[in-house]
């Protein structure tokens, strides 16, 4: 599909959609706020923490747990290493159930 074509398909569906969301009651004007607040994708502050994610490794120190020696970044130095996991943020979630006759 052209660029042409393809940018007068995005301009087609988005007056359709706001066509639509101005028959919707006016707290969807609340929604769009709360919405534009949040960092979409991955979170601007990344650092060490619990989490699943690999972050880093960093030589061991004293007071680490010994089950955090990273064994193969290790044995490619003199040196131990510590693997550290990426800090995972929990993030808020806002949902709105409109049990009205309009949405059966």
């Amino acid at each position: 599909m052209p660029a042409s074509a393809q940018a007068a398909r995005i301009a087609s569906l988005r007056a359709q959609a706001e066509a639509l969301c101005a028959a919707l009651p006016p707290w969807m004007v609340k929604a769009e706020r709360v919405a534009n607040t949040g960092a979409h994708g991955a979170h601007g502050r990344r650092r060490v923490g619990l989490g699943e994610a690999f972050w880093q490794f960093r030589r061991y120190g004293p007071g680490d747990a010994i089950r955090a020696i990273d064994w193969r970044q290790s044995a490619r130095s003199s040196h131990l290493f510590v693997r550290e996991t990426e800090w995972e943020a929990a993030e808020t979630l806002w949902c709105w159930c409109d049990m009205g006759p309009g949405m059966a």
